[in-house]
């Protein structure tokens, strides 16, 4: 599992936890928009971030193999 996909797990499982706790309150309904939308947006930056690093750390190689 890449670090990414764990940590956006994570803070899913946080929010989660969090919504759970503030059911009660009137709130809960856009708190869980809020929380799922934060969600998907930092899922999705990860995988951007993950991808770019990727392969910047393959062309990397490349140089240093002597390809590029």
């Amino acid at each position: 599992i890449s670090p990414i996909v764990y940590l956006s797990g994570l803070g899913y499982v946080i929010g989660q936890i969090c919504i759970g706790t503030l059911s009660q309150n009137g709130l809960a309904t856009v708190l869980i928009l809020v929380f799922s939308l934060f969600a998907v947006v930092l899922s999705i930056s990860g995988v951007y971030i993950w991808v770019y690093v990727d392969l910047k750390r393959k062309e990397m190689d490349g140089m240093h193999n002597g390809q590029i």
